[in-house]
């Protein structure tokens, strides 16, 4: 099946485009041939057919842009358009103001039921009006009138919402169009840094340098000076759909740049002002299948960054910035469906925290803030001017600098698990030194995070985020293992004492046993040569007796006491 874009009136194709009304809709329903094609020449992009191998039609959908008098119309009275529609109505897509669609009908021949056909006919609607966004026209809101249970179901996939009902005739819905290119996208993947990997300073950049300075505003600590960043250049991503066939989109180009602390790091992949949907890439980064296309030959991005000296040391969180509200049911979409989402209790702002945020880089009038297990949508305040890229990042950044400190965070967390489980699952009795090496990265790693923030908000920020990511969890189980490293420590010391006591022990047993054997051949000695003629060497000889005696009797009780302690 081919979905074919009129550009031009086709007169052959709108006689299809009635007969295929004949078939489907009710008689009062059906347009005339004059009507419809009054309203095809005003605006001659107005259909998508869907087509055979054979050219034949077998389903379209026809909408076009609508005046502001009509659209008030529609959403004010309580009037059903359909055919009523006049050429006056519609108007060309236009840049110099918004483009609110009208979707008119869609629709195939019942011999296609179930292949999907209408649901292809509206998401190449959404493509066309994407490419449009994308070229700078401002598409608004997309209302849809629809006359049976059947169109119901399908526009609901897209979310579509239901404005009123016209009671049996029909329902009008109205879909709030989202442009991609008020979004942007960041990726921050935790890694460790390779012994070969060049961390020289390259020349500003913009995004490095306002990074930086949030930093060096919202905290006062030894972070400032040892996190170290570098830009990284431009990568290109190949997106997927969720069954790993190649998007038929265009190559995304992304900005790297990494943030590092001794050997760990934050990767930051940076879609700016992105002119695509964002799902494909988060899913894609779910399921660490990201692939990136390195000399026209396309390799998985984790494998690409080993081949620069980075090895990923955990599943990447990521934060979609918004310069306007977006839907709710899109809000949740976006942050993946496996991931529990809810609202943050409380908006992230203070009069405190807005007082301190005056003298900040960015000023923080911003709306809610979304968050999962995996993700942030933060949307900046509508009544804020940020539809510009430059403008949107000033706002957001301080979302940004945590989530390179959120990720650094994960980052040691992660090397340290790595290192105590190697350590342990290939020594069953681990030496004191690795285990108090440990110890040590573990003070190295963590003490960068011990830092005060100057700004209330940027402490309550991260507070939110820290904890729907739990890390305050992470970090207890760390200090517990750390209590246990150094229980396990202590007991090895004191074991070495006790064995160094029993060596004691053992050098003192031979010493007096060889001392005894010493006396007692002292002893043959002096009878030996002893003169017994003579009364002063027999008193001599008594008294050395006397002494040798004793020494033998108190060398053989300590040997008795010590065999009494050990039975």
């Amino acid at each position: 099946m081919k979905y074919i874009h009129s550009k031009n009136y086709d007169k052959s194709r709108l006689l299809e485009v009635l007969s295929l009304d004949d078939c489907v809709y009710d008689k009062k329903l059906t347009g005339t041939f004059e009507s419809v094609s009054g309203r095809y020449k005003t605006n001659e992009e107005m259909f998508i057919f869907a087509v055979d191998d054979e050219d034949r039609m077998c389903g379209y959908i026809c909408f076009f842009p609508i005046t502001d008098e009509l659209y008030d119309r529609i959403m004010n009275e309580d009037i059903m358009f359909d055919d009523n529609i006049q050429p006056k109505d519609i108007k060309q897509y236009t840049k110099d103001s918004i483009n609110n669609i009208f979707v008119i009908s869609v629709a195939r021949f019942p011999q296609y039921k179930g292949q999907g056909i209408g649901f292809n006919l509206v998401k190449e609607m959404f493509s066309y009006l994407n490419s449009l966004s994308e070229l700078g026209y401002e598409i608004g809101n997309i209302l849809a009138v629809t006359t049976s249970a059947e169109g119901d179901k399908l526009l609901s996939k897209f979310n579509f919402q239901k404005v009123r009902s016209y009671g049996n005739e029909g329902t009008l819905l109205k879909y709030e169009f989202i442009s991609y290119k008020d979004m942007d996208l960041y990726l921050f993947t935790p890694v460790k840094l390779s012994d070969d990997f060049k961390t020289e300073s390259n020349s500003s950049n913009y995004f490095l340098d306002l990074l930086t300075t949030t930093c060096k505003l919202e905290v006062d600590s030894l972070i400032n000076d040892r996190i170290g960043r570098l830009y990284l250049g431009k990568v290109k991503f190949r997106p997927e759909d969720d069954y790993g066939n190649a998007m038929n989109t265009k190559v995304l180009v992304s900005n790297m740049y990494l943030s590092f602390y001794k050997d760990i790091g934050t990767l930051i992949i940076e879609f700016p002002s992105i002119s695509f949907d964002p799902t494909f890439v988060l899913d894609q980064s779910s399921r660490s299948n990201l692939k990136v296309l390195i000399q026209d030959e396309e390799i998985l991005f984790y494998d690409y960054l080993k081949s620069i000296g980075l090895t990923v040391l955990g599943n990447p969180k990521h934060l979609l910035v918004s310069g306007k509200k977006l839907h709710s049911y899109y809000r949740k979409f976006i942050l993946f469906a496996e991931a529990y989402f809810n609202r943050i209790d409380s908006r992230i702002i203070s009069k405190e925290a807005q007082i301190d945020a005056e003298t900040n880089i960015a000023q923080y009038e911003f709306a809610d803030i979304y968050a999962s297990g995996v993700g942030i949508t933060f949307e900046i305040n509508p009544a804020d001017n940020a539809k510009t890229y430059e403008m949107r990042l000033e706002v957001s950044i301080l979302m940004v600098y945590i989530f390179e400190i959120l990720a650094l965070e994960i980052a040691s967390l992660k090397l340290l698990q790595n290192t105590i489980t190697y350590e342990f699952d290939n020594s069953p009795k681990p030496s004191i030194e690795i285990i108090e090496s440990l110890i040590e990265n573990y003070g190295k790693y963590l003490i960068l995070f011990e830092y005060n923030y100057k700004y209330n908000l940027a402490k309550c920020l991260s507070d939110r985020i820290a904890e729907k990511f739990n890390i305050a969890s992470m970090r207890n189980d760390y200090r517990a293992n750390v209590e246990q490293l150094n229980r396990i420590v202590t007991i090895r010391s004191e074991r070495k004492s006790k064995e160094f006591s029993k060596k004691q022990d053992s050098l003192f047993k031979i010493v007096s046993v060889f001392t005894l054997l010493l006396s007692i051949n002292n002893i043959i000695s002096l009878f030996v040569n002893v003169d017994f003629s003579q009364r002063k060497s027999i008193f001599v000889f008594a008294i050395t007796i006397a002494v040798w005696l004793v020494a033998i009797v108190y060398l053989t009780s300590v040997w008795i006491k010590s065999r009494k302690k050990k039975s």
